[in-house]
């Protein structure tokens, strides 16, 4: 018996897990075999405080100083770079004014991306304040405080029914049976297929794939100072990783909960619009 069970292991069910275990006796179960495994251990991990929706905003603003200083902090400097063609100039303004990036030369960009070929590229601007997220280490120090609360977190814990009854929920899984007085349902993308189980109006939860691909440079770039950089619209970025570059196409298409993987036509399709912007990129 438990006072909350927490379902899904992600950002959002660690955290919840790690402060609600503070004074009350919590179970957090997660259907994969780590936590973090889905859309929290595979996003492109930056931090822009005024990024989003209003409510995106709101709690970006409300968790960057514990993400900047908590646990010596979660954030590296990083920097963010708006690049356009020509033939763009209208998009690459409303896409500067809208994530705040202020115009600059292409000899300033040029420091923070030497690979901008000036023949293609024709505006750049650019933001400071843009960081690094490390989601694995915050995701370690979630777990660790929610540890250190006696917390149980069970990993391999396929949820395959949730009944209700005397004003207690009743969770089953395919190896154990749990019971608590509140439910929080953090499952990421099966949040609806979770409410639906729980008996719990669904609210619509519209699960998007986006793909990245990671690409090797030539020798000779040290990568690790260069900022994150994208095209107008934000119709492909690319960040520094590992002495890499990650890059996505930015697509948002519409799937079923699962186990995202590329296609390689999308990846081709965004890494040729990338491309078109840059040089000297090689594809092993």
């Amino acid at each position: 018996m438990f006072d909350i069970i927490i379902i899904g292991g992600g950002i959002a069910g660690i955290s919840a897990a790690a402060r609600l275990s503070s004074n009350s006796s919590v179970l957090l179960l997660e259907r994969e075999s780590a936590l973090g495994y889905h859309a929290s251990g595979r996003s492109a991990a930056s931090c822009i405080r005024d990024y989003g929706s209003e409510i995106t905003r709101d709690l970006n603003e409300h968790s960057f100083e514990y993400l900047r200083t908590e646990n010596n902090g979660v954030l590296s400097d990083r920097g963010l770079m708006v690049l356009a063609k020509k033939d763009q100039r209208d998009a690459f303004v409303t896409s500067s004014d809208s994530l705040g990036l202020t115009e600059i030369s292409l000899s300033e960009a040029k420091i923070q991306v030497p690979i901008i070929n000036n023949k293609i590229v024709k505006y750049a601007s650019y933001r400071k304040d843009v960081y690094d997220l490390d989601t694995a280490r915050l995701i370690q120090n979630f777990e660790k405080e929610a540890n250190l609360n006696n917390a149980q977190i069970k990993n391999n814990s396929v949820v395959v029914r949730i009944e209700y009854l005397n004003s207690m929920w009743r969770v089953l899984t395919d190896n154990g049976e749990y019971h608590s007085t509140i439910l929080v349902n953090a499952a990421g993308a099966w949040v609806d297929h979770i409410s639906n189980m729980a008996g719990i109006e669904k609210i619509g939860f519209l699960p998007m794939r986006r793909s990245m691909a990671r690409i090797p440079l030539p020798s000779g770039f040290d990568v690790a100072n260069w900022a994150f950089f994208s095209g107008p619209m934000e119709n492909w970025y690319a960040k520094p990783d590992a002495g890499q570059l990650i890059v996505s196409p930015a697509e948002e298409d519409l799937v079923e909960p699962h186990d995202a993987w590329a296609e390689d036509l999308i990846l081709a399709e965004g890494i040729s619009r990338y491309q078109s912007s840059l040089q000297h990129l090689l594809i092993k």
